[in-house]
């Protein structure tokens, strides 16, 4: 994890020319109007200072080693911090594909074992640290993420902004 490179900020610029364009389908052409005028504004008014905390926060993870992303802390309290329902608004899910092996796919008791053994031997690998990190575009990706895979819990907040996600490492389930 330490030697991949960090999650690079965009420019102010780069960001304000992008962002009217990925709202474009959710807008009316008086909206997408109103939008432009609005991230011209950001961008002569506030926006600059924004950015430029952005870039203090970002060092200040780097320097005291308490982040591995500008994002990191943001994206916990996005899915930590709602009261709604967690089941039905913000549990991942997926989807468990056909066998490519025939003898497994049409055998609900081979196909389990399958699933338990590859869960079992994921579970494994996290534990050890020796899985092997996915490559996107030739570089390895952040892995981080998933040592809350398993033997981890959500807890409550009490009385902090949002839950907090504890992981057993000594979990045997």
């Amino acid at each position: 994890q330490p030697n991949l490179p960090r999650l690079p900020i965009p420019s102010l610029e780069e960001t304000i020319t992008k962002f009217p364009s990925y709202v474009a389908a959710l807008q009316t052409p008086e909206q997408q109007t109103e939008t432009r005028r609005l991230c011209d504004e950001f961008l002569q008014g506030v926006g600059p200072k924004l950015q430029q905390a952005l870039l203090e926060y970002e060092q200040e993870g780097i320097e005291h080693g308490t982040r591995g992303s500008y994002i990191e802390e943001f994206w916990n309290e996005s899915y930590l911090a709602p009261d709604e329902s967690v089941v039905l608004n913000l549990n991942p899910f997926f989807v468990l594909e056909q066998s490519p092996d025939p003898k497994i796919a049409k055998d609900q008791l081979r196909r389990a074992a399958s699933l338990t053994f590859a869960s079992v031997k994921l579970a494994s690998l996290l534990r050890h640290e020796t899985l092997t990190p996915d490559i996107f575009r030739g570089k390895p990706l952040c892995m981080d993420q998933f040592k809350v895979l398993f033997g981890s819990a959500r807890q409550p907040g009490g009385k902090q902004v949002c839950d907090q996600v504890t992981v057993y490492n000594d979990s045997t389930h």
